[in-house]
This record gives structure tokens, C-alpha cells and sequence, in this order.
């Protein structure tokens, strides 16, 4: 019989082989049933976490745009991830409003069910589409280039 901790196990080990089959270029974290991944976004260059709490047996995908925010940027860009995560159906924006980073996260519970690529693709894709169609928006905002309601309006509306 298998216990909730083997199929965490097992899940990491699904993990480590789709990474592996899509050509991630993910390197595990030291010590932690955890990937990451770097790459050099249109905008700035982004982080790629992927992890299994294997105890739990959830899978979490976060995006992480390196750039930092001044305090000053904060509350904006607050504003832009609330207006942005509303209606959201699969995944969300975070920002840490101390150190003013902003991710983007996808997660799955799996208990009772084997971890399997499609599960990963469907917890990464949807992310990575939602990602792209919303971060222009906040790299806007961070810019002072729009107000957090214009530029969710223009992707939302294409104005």
C-alpha cells in the first residue's frame, strides 16, 4: 500500500522527467524536491519554479520576472495584480508587498492521483499564456506608462 509521501515521491520523480522530455534546462534546488529554470524574457528575464510538496502532494509552477520594484511602485502594481487577478480562472499574480516581488503561480493538488505530464502541461500552460498576456500590463504600470485600470483595460479590451 502506498502512503500519501510515496506518491509525492513519485510525482517529483514525474516532474523531474517532464522537465526532462520538454527540454526545461531546470536545475533542482539543493535539498528540496524543487526546480528552477531561467530564461530571457522579451521584457526582462524570468525565473521558473517548479515544485512538489510531496507530503502534501501539490505541484506549484511560479513565474518570477527579475526585476525589482522601488516602494514607490508597490502599491500600483498591488492595484494591477488585484484588477488582474480578478476573473482569473487558472493561476494568479502575488506580490510580496515587503520586498516588492511579483510571481505569478499555478498549482494542482494530486492526492490520491498520479502526478502525469498532462496534469504538469495543464498547470504550466495555462500559466504561461495568462503570464504573457498580463505582464506587458504590469511592466506598463511599473513604468509609469499607464495607471493599473488603463492597462488592464487595454488587455482586456485590446484599447
Amino acid at each position: 500500500m502506498s502512503t500519501d509521501a510515496d506518491n509525492g515521491q513519485k510525482g517529483f520523480g514525474a516532474l523531474a522527467r517532464y522537465l526532462r522530455d520538454h527540454s526545461w534546462k531546470a536545475e533542482r534546488m539543493q535539498d528540496e524536491t524543487a526546480f528552477k529554470a531561467r530564461k530571457e524574457g522579451d521584457l526582462c528575464p524570468l525565473l521558473y519554479y517548479f515544485q512538489v510538496k510531496t507530503e502534501l502532494q501539490q505541484f506549484l509552477f511560479y513565474i518570477v520576472p527579475e526585476i525589482d520594484l522601488f516602494q514607490d511602485m508597490v502599491p500600483p502594481v498591488g492595484e494591477f495584480v488585484c484588477r488582474a487577478n480578478h476573473g482569473m480562472r487558472i493561476g494568479s499574480f502575488e506580490l510580496d508587498w515587503r520586498s516588492g516581488r511579483l510571481s505569478f503561480k499555478s498549482s494542482l493538488n494530486f492526492k490520491g492521483v498520479e502526478l502525469s505530464p498532462i496534469l504538469i502541461d495543464n498547470t504550466i500552460q495555462p500559466a504561461l499564456t495568462a503570464f504573457d498576456e498580463f505582464f506587458p500590463g504590469a511592466a506598463r504600470v511599473i513604468a509609469g506608462l499607464d495607471t493599473p485600470a488603463d492597462a488592464i483595460r487595454k488587455i482586456e479590451y485590446g484599447e
